[in-house]
């Protein structure tokens, strides 16, 4: 395998390339950009590896006056276009041409054919190439399934048959004075045998970086020597045996080959490929080939189609492993990492086969229930109680499939806590349900803030009506006073000096204005009537006080049974009517509203209707959506209500806002009174 860097060098590279190529203006700058010294460097490199497989080539020989039974030079050039940018494409093929006319002139090729047979190597290496970038996720190019696949047909046999086919045109269009169809096929057949046994030691050792090399440990590198050499010892004494008397012995080296394959994956069944391919050729030019035909070309097909078809098997078994192994080791990591996750969570959570046996447990619940959780049913672990309701809520989530959320207060050996219990299934691909899984979050210290907040908020309230009640009482009692004597004061000086009878009048004027607001925010702050006679007078003198200030009408339901309620009901029901009217007079547009009181044997309801356009603050837009926000005075009302045990509810819409204040029946304290107030 590569490493990580290089591959994913290689896919941001591709991916660069597919973008910019996809418009008329990326492909001039691709192919028109100017190259690097790097990019010269290695176009060189190639062209002489270019020429030395063509040396090499033509020092193993040939069987036929057709073709070279391998031909490394299209593999090679194949696989530098396959790992190098469009935009150097062009540079590669420039620099292989005068390694491709040294070569070929060597052995004294004349000049159409030779040019002919450059026409096609170039073809074959940018039909490969292309097609493979263009069909394929990318390196490594033979870690998968698929991606063998894709390689076998691209680069064995769509390249080669591709160009054969287009060498069988010129020569139909030619009437053969160009190439042949034998030629053409000729052609094509020995360019598969490249495909699979040179493509994939060069896409695979080189082409994908050599960073692998450093990676392997030192008993895997004799593991490798090993194995190569029993692989050459079986094809050096299989091969001369098949070709005697024993032809199944040609089969020697396929043990081996698939011991490659599976150790060594797609690198090792390449190598294995090619080495037993070079083995099988170094015997039929030595005359010791188990098959026979009437000339060499015969003789030639038939090798490489053997060797074409062994080879095909063992890269397909090689990726297939891979991929299981990647599979594999993806599964791993991702059970370690949620392994992690669950054990570096607070809350405990533990699974359940469908029998209710514990099958898994993470930390928090090891050790908050013992070590040995996993394989014990919930009555080793549970008191009976608990024990009982957990398998009853196991079984009903194992037969519906329904989720259960409950509370549970129970002692697991360190004290009584209060936990939050979720309880789902674990549902197989197919949709059974194979295990229930439960998380268990203790919201001991959750709860208690929560009533701390409650008793905060509560005291935070009385407070603040008992300094409104003394607010209410000082002004009541002094400023008023005050100002009713400075009032009385001021008038017996009216006639005294008839020069400031006017100044006189305008500053009795003015503090009769203070005085009437003074009594106004006195009777806001906190109205008398309220502890002396009681809600419903208070709210009558409240809501006639309001009529007069803002002009809308308020209309005011009792029923007969009502009465006298406890002290504190009293207050927050009407702090709620206060804060409820303010809304409608603030936001609502509303000219009328009404108010509700009703007693049942167990709630006291209050509600308060209005028809204006809603009470809701001004939307705001957050993430594309509109989300309507309540003032602090609604979180106050239901702090209020939340401390006497009641509820709160809102409805507010275009068509108008109702308020509905429910809180437990606490018995009355006087005769019932009953009020309508227009």
């Amino acid at each position: 395998m590569p490493v990580a860097p290089e591959r994913s060098r290689s896919a941001a590279l591709a991916t660069e390339e597919r973008s910019a190529i996809s418009s008329p203006a990326g492909a001039r700058t691709l192919w028109g950009a100017l190259p690097t010294g790097d990019d010269l460097a290695k176009a060189l490199a190639v062209s002489l590896a270019y020429y030395l497989g063509a040396e090499v080539a033509f020092w193993i020989g040939t069987l036929s006056h057709f073709f070279a039974p391998l031909w490394p030079p299209n593999m090679i050039l194949f696989a530098a276009l396959l790992g190098a940018p469009y935009r150097t494409w062009w540079l590669y093929l420039a620099a292989v041409f005068p390694a491709h006319i040294a070569a070929e002139a060597g052995v004294g090729m004349h000049t159409l054919p030779l040019l002919g047979a450059f026409a096609a190597n170039i073809a074959l290496a940018l039909s490969a190439a292309l097609g493979l970038r263009r069909l394929s996720d990318g390196p490594p190019w033979l870690d998968t399934l698929a991606k063998a696949w894709t390689f076998i047909l691209v680069v064995a046999i769509g390249g080669p048959a591709l160009v054969a086919a287009g060498v069988a045109g010129l020569a139909w269009l030619s009437g053969g004075v160009i190439g042949s169809h034998e030629f053409a096929a000729r052609w094509g057949i020995a360019n598969v045998l490249d495909g699979l046994a040179l493509g994939p030691i060069f896409v695979t050792w080189f082409g994908e970086g050599v960073g692998w090399l450093r990676q392997i440990p030192p008993r895997r590198i004799l593991e490798a020597a090993i194995l190569a050499i029993a692989l050459a010892a079986s094809a050096y004494i299989g091969f001369p045996a098949a070709a005697a008397d024993f032809p199944v012995l040609a089969c020697m080296p396929i043990p081996l080959m698939l011991w490659a394959a599976v150790r060594f994956g797609p690198r090792g069944a390449s190598g294995a490929i090619l080495m037993v391919s070079i083995m099988a050729l170094a015997e039929a030019i030595e005359g010791r080939v188990p098959f026979s035909g009437p000339s060499g070309d015969h003789i030639v097909f038939s090798l490489q189609t053997f060797l074409a078809v062994l080879a095909a098997p063992f890269l397909v078994l090689a990726a297939v492993i891979r991929e299981r192994q990647h599979a594999t080791a993806q599964a791993e990591q991702a059970h370690e990492e949620l392994q992690a996750i669950l054990d570096n969570t607070p809350a405990c959570v533990y699974v359940k086969d469908l029998q209710g046996r514990h099958i898994f447990a993470n930390r928090s619940a090891r050790s908050l229930l013992g070590r040995h959780v996993v394989g014990r049913m919930p009555a080793d672990l549970f008191q009976r109680e608990s024990a009982e309701l957990s398998r009853a809520e196991h079984d009903s989530v194992s037969s519906d499939g329904v989720p259960r959320t409950r509370e549970e207060e129970t002692d697991l050996g360190i004290g009584r806590r209060l936990y939050l219990m979720s309880t789902f299934a674990l549902r197989d691909r197919d949709g059974t349900i194979y295990a229930t899984c439960v998380i268990a979050t203790d919201t001991t210290e959750l709860r208690r803030a929560q009533h701390d907040v409650v008793d905060l908020s509560a005291r935070v309230l009385t407070a603040q009506d008992e300094e409104r009640r003394r607010l209410a009482r000082e002004i009541h009692d002094g400023t008023l006073q005050a100002l009713t004597a400075s009032i009385l004061n001021l008038s017996r000086l009216i006639g005294v000096n008839p020069e400031n009878d006017r100044n006189i009048e305008e500053s009795i004027g003015l503090i009769k204005e203070a005085h009437s607001d003074l009594r106004t925010l006195s009777y806001v702050l906190h109205p008398p009537a309220l502890d002396e006679l009681g809600l419903v007078p208070a709210i009558e003198a409240y809501i006639k006080g309001f009529s007069e200030r803002t002009g809308i009408d308020v209309r005011l339901r009792v029923a007969p049974d009502v009465g006298r309620i406890e002290p504190q009901t009293e207050i927050a029901l009407f702090r709620i009517v206060q804060e409820s009217l303010s809304n409608v007079h603030r936001h609502s547009g509303a000219v009328n509203a009404e108010i509700c009181i009703e007693r049942s044997p167990t709630e006291l309801r209050l509600s308060i209707v209005d028809s204006g356009r809603g009470v809701f603050a001004e939307p705001a837009v957050r993430g594309g959506a509109t989300i309507h926000t309540l003032g602090v005075g609604v979180a106050g009302m239901r702090a209020r209500l939340k401390q006497l045990g009641g509820r709160l509810d809102m409805r507010s819409d275009s068509r108008g806002t109702t308020v509905i204040a429910v809180v437990p029946n606490a018995g009355s304290r006087a005769p019932a009174h009953d009020a309508e107030n227009g």
